[in-house]
């Protein structure tokens, strides 16, 4: 028997729960048999653990963007990987609690059975993503505000906006100047207009509620950006930045070390955030799967190359889609995640 605890619209995981996902061998110690637990966020001002790991398992915010569903699935997938990772000397998952996972459920239920080709269906849609952006902004804000490093797996990157917003208003501690930047590595700017919440803009509702100051987009693909977005980068360039796919790996106008240190001498001296749309990496079954991208190899050097440990404030790793393709054995896709979140915490 195993218990999850309801509480603010946050499901709770305790330790039971978390054995249900590890394979047990004789002789080895998984990580999930040290990562803590809590049952509620109060928890945390007793722990020394540094990093809170949660799920955000939706889809609504992609499927209000017409986009394709399953980044729901991400998180089951990241849980049965990454708790099965070796617990050894180069990490051991002491300094990690696995608090649990976002309430959805109900708002799913609510999307089920809506078509997505009509325009009551796509409002419908992003009602829904503004009503699931206070409950991820709530649970960002109550891990920052104690002084947690919050990794976020699975969803849309629709939640983009509610994290940014909860890491900055924890963040500014009164502070009415307080300055809070975000680096994204992604094919696309996620900068559409203002029309209704969904993934494809939670960066420029953050930018223009100002909850965001800078913003970089690695290795944007420029098929996939609009003219009016790329307007709106030039308007905005003392805040928004980007570099290209096509520049970096296919005209050779710069390395992708060089291309990462843009990102980072563009956000400064100042907290950011860090968010790779798994999409941006090649043939990763997403909500906008692709088949040329950023090598996994290429997506973990970033980390190690970006990752700054005095000023980088959380992780966020959306759009993974498992159940969009046949399920393999190994389940990589949530060992890619698990891969790039231990390399995350190795940098501190």
């Amino acid at each position: 028997m195993y218990y999850i605890y309801s509480m603010d619209y946050f499901n709770f995981y305790d330790h039971s729960y978390l054995y249900s996902f590890i394979n047990s061998r004789v002789s080895e110690t998984k990580l999930g048999e040290k990562i803590r637990t809590i049952g509620s966020f109060s928890d945390l001002e007793q722990l020394s653990a540094r990093f809170v790991i949660i799920g955000v398992p939706e889809d609504i915010g992609v499927r209000a963007n017409n986009g394709r569903q399953g980044a729901w699935s991400a998180w089951q997938d990241f849980l049965k990987a990454f708790l099965n990772i070796q617990s050894n000397h180069f990490f051991n998952g002491n300094d990690i609690v696995l608090a649990g996972g976002v309430v959805t459920e109900d708002l799913m239920l609510r999307a089920k059975n809506l078509d997505g080709n009509d325009v009551e269906s796509i409002n419908e849609f992003r009602s829904l993503t503004h009503e699931l952006d206070t409950r991820v902004y709530e649970v960002i804000y109550k891990i920052i505000k104690r002084n947690k490093i919050p990794i976020i797996i699975g969803g849309g990157h629709n939640n983009s906006f509610p994290i940014i917003k909860g890491a900055h208003d924890a963040l500014m501690r009164g502070e009415t100047d307080y300055k809070f930047n975000c680096i994204n590595i992604d094919a696309h700017a996620d900068l559409r207009p203002m029309e209704g919440r969904h993934s494809g803009n939670g960066f420029r509702y953050a930018l223009e509620n100002q909850y965001l100051d800078k913003y970089f987009v690695l290795g944007l693909h420029q098929n996939y950006v609009t003219q009016n977005i790329l307007d709106f980068i030039a308007s905005s360039s003392d805040r928004v930045a980007c570099n290209y796919f096509e520049d970096i790996f296919l005209k050779g106008r710069q390395t992708w070390s060089d291309a990462l240190r843009d990102a980072e001498e563009f956000c400064g001296n100042s907290d950011f955030g860090l968010e790779i749309d798994m999409d941006a990496i090649v043939n990763v079954p997403s909500s906008a799967k692709s088949s040329t991208g950023i090598t996994a190899e290429q997506a973990r050097q970033a980390i190690y190359e970006l990752v700054n440990p005095e000023r980088t404030k959380y992780l966020h790793l959306p759009e993974a889609a498992p159940s969009i393709t046949a399920r393999e054995s190994d389940d990589k896709t949530g060992k890619l995640m698990g891969y790039i979140v231990s390399d995350f915490i190795k940098c501190f």
